[in-house]
């Protein structure tokens, strides 16, 4: 019957799309982080973040919180970016989004041009230990960090961002 192949086609597209996001990129970790590495991660994403946030110590750092549906937070992932290319020897810049699909993600970082940021995907999202760790409850924000490592400003818009590390 109808039915009876509708729910067949349904329970095989749910298993495809099962295998396909239990996949994991694997190879970036081994040759340590660099600008315009694409991290993917089926845990919280902590020590990846952790691991991202040393190798860059003595520069400033820009740790944006985003995700490809929400307009706002990729606009100023865009922005940001922008700034850590003009002053890369200053400034690198840690994106993590919270997408869900890692398609979406991937085709997202090509198209506003990411290359020259580190890419973090946590699929857990405003779930994970990654958003507690740095409060983003339900809401995408980001932080600047200095090159000591000390979270400096919260939520900076781009003009702030420059502003801070003229200074």
């Amino acid at each position: 019957t109808f039915m009876t192949k509708t729910k067949a086609v349904y329970s095989i597209l749910v298993l495809i799309a099962g295998l396909l996001l239990s996949f994991k990129a694997t190879g970036t970790r081994e040759q340590g982080i660099e600008k315009g590495d694409i991290i993917l991660t089926k845990d919280n994403g902590n020590e990846i973040l952790t691991e991202a946030i040393e190798k860059n110590k003595g520069k400033y750092i820009i740790l944006n919180f985003w995700s490809s549906y929400n307009a706002e937070s990729r606009a100023r992932n865009i922005m940001l970016s922008e700034i850590a290319k003009n002053d890369s020897n200053n400034v690198a810049m840690i994106c993590v989004s919270f997408d869900k699909f890692e398609s979406v993600f991937q085709e997202t970082i090509k198209s506003d041009s990411l290359n020259n940021t580190v890419n973090i995907l946590v699929k857990d999202g405003f779930d994970s230990q990654t958003a507690q760790k740095y409060g983003i409850n339900g809401k995408f924000g980001n932080f600047i960090i200095d090159p000591q490592g000390v979270i400096i400003k919260k939520n900076a818009n781009a003009e702030a961002v420059e502003s801070l590390i003229k200074s």
